[in-house]
């Protein structure tokens, strides 16, 4: 049995990785040649089909809704206000008082209407959204699998900051969104 010098050992282990890391890399040339990937906008895709829109237009005429309630509540305010002070001359110093813990009390009510409204809005826009996308997902894996796409990223938030339009699916998706969802 013959026995290898440090030196000739050192030369066999290089060549033994050099050769697995070629190995390694022709296998990895070949998986990306493999590859498919796609992007898309959804802010687009929401925006500019038809569903969207629907959805867009029903989540408008809520909010629109809770801006009134907010809108005449404010407005009885200012007409209690208005009347505190067209009253204040003629008023009792315990009925002024009333008056005012009357206002303050409404005051409060008033910032807590708009707290709630607020977070009335914030959930139905998030509902909005969740729904909207779980129906473009069925529409998206579908443009997905067609392509043969092996990975799909969304435009904005996943840090593309740029590609090529011929990855861009965005109106493929919007098309067969609109299809399915006249």
């Amino acid at each position: 049995m013959m026995l290898m010098k440090g030196g000739d050992m050192k030369r066999l282990l290089g060549v033994i990785i050099i050769t697995a890391a070629f190995f390694v890399f022709q296998h990895n040339a070949q998986a990306a040649d493999q590859l498919r990937i796609g992007v898309l906008d959804i802010q687009r895709c929401i925006s500019e089909s038809n569903e969207g829109k629907r959805i867009l237009a029903s989540l408008q005429k809520e909010i629109e809704a809770m801006q009134q309630r907010y809108n005449e509540a404010q407005q009885e305010l200012v007409e209690l206000q208005e009347e505190i002070e067209k009253q204040s001359l003629m008023l009792s110093l315990d009925a002024k008082e009333s008056k005012q813990k009357e206002y303050n009390r409404r005051l409060r009510d008033l910032n807590y209407l708009a707290q709630d409204l607020n977070e009335e809005a914030s959930k139905a826009e998030e509902d909005a959204k969740k729904r909207m996308l779980m129906e473009l997902e069925v529409i998206i894996q579908g443009v997905a699998i067609n392509q043969n796409l092996s990975l799909i990223l969304e435009k904005w938030n996943s840090g593309v900051l740029f590609c090529s339009e011929a990855l861009d699916i965005t109106d493929q998706v919007i098309e067969e969104f609109n299809e399915d969802k006249p």
